[in-house]
């Protein structure tokens, strides 16, 4: 048994035309929907925001001194992608914004635009977050590389992969308006699958390094090394977490969808309820840097990177 996803479009449109999107716009302006996108959408604004708020005001604050006492500003470098995240976040909390603002005033151009905005953000907050885990890769199992990479090389090596996360997001939605449903979905696929190889890969590496001492770490260096490296499997690992979580959970939404026969509005609920599933995962790494900043209740000391 499966959905007829013909009863949640217009009956006007052919076969053809019937996309995800307009399933999503459907039951969006259902009851069910309507009451899923609008809770989403307040708790992504009650939770983001104030995040947001707090990483930039911190972040801000690291990078005054430094403007003024120097040639210019050095941002950590496990900073710089977490402030792009949160900038990614604060796009995000607008498309879904703009999504139940179209919904309530059942003008489809603004859901389309909340919609298309929201599942590039989606799509491209996981390579910041690949970028990341690279970044960790890099500081435990290649140490000396990564050391190596604190001149204005590594800088600028930096600034480019955050320059082209944001040229894919705004060339994506570019192209998103003008190309198929199923060309941007096999995209996205392929890109999700390629950065849980990247991020698999190094999550097993720094495991296999943690099981072996590297050369030099011995006497009280030993344990300040150990920790580093925990800590930066342990980020790695949440991360990949947050990643499957958000994967596990679209795809038994999705599953439950299209391979029960359910009510119209049991079938809104269940695809409506994926959008979710994304959210924890986007807060990680706003969360591990206050974490490290020790402004959680659970931090009680910093540590440098």
């Amino acid at each position: 048994m499966s959905v007829n996803l013909s009863s949640f479009v217009d009956p006007h449109l052919s076969s053809s035309n019937i996309s995800l999107h307009s399933v999503f716009e459907r039951c969006a302006k259902s009851r069910a929907g309507n009451m899923i996108i609008t809770a989403f959408s307040i708790t992504n604004v009650l939770l983001t925001l104030p995040l947001s708020v707090v990483v930039l005001y911190l972040g801000f604050r690291q990078w005054r001194p430094r403007c003024f006492a120097s040639t210019g500003p050095r941002t950590s470098r496990a900073d710089l992608f977490t402030y792009n995240m949160v900038a990614m976040m604060l796009i995000e909390v607008l498309a879904s914004c703009l999504y139940c603002v179209g919904t309530y005033t059942n003008v489809s151009v603004i859901m389309s635009v909340g919609y298309n905005t929201f599942c590039i953000c989606s799509s491209k907050k996981i390579l910041l977050e690949m970028l990341t885990c690279v970044e960790r890769y890099l500081a435990v199992v290649h140490p000396v590389t990564y050391r190596g990479l604190k001149n204005q090389t590594g800088i600028r090596i930096r600034n480019l992969s955050t320059g082209c996360v944001w040229l894919l997001f705004f060339l994506w939605f570019g192209l998103v308006p003008v190309t198929s449903e199923s060309l941007n979905m096999i995209v996205s696929f392929c890109s999700l699958a390629l950065v849980f190889i990247v991020i698999s890969f190094c999550s097993v590496s720094v495991l296999c390094t943690l099981r072996r001492p590297g050369p030099g770490d011995e006497g009280r260096n030993r344990e300040r090394v150990d920790h580093l490296k925990r800590r930066a499997f342990h980020t790695i690992l949440t991360i990949l977490g947050g990643q499957l979580l958000a994967l596990g959970g679209v795809m038994v939404c999705f599953g439950l969808f299209f391979s029960l026969q359910l009510r119209h509005s049991d079938a809104c609920v269940m695809i409506m309820s994926a959008v979710w599933f994304s959210l924890p995962s986007s807060l990680l790494l706003p969360l591990l840097y206050l974490h490290r900043e020790g402004k959680l209740p659970c931090c009680t000391s910093t540590e440098s990177d």
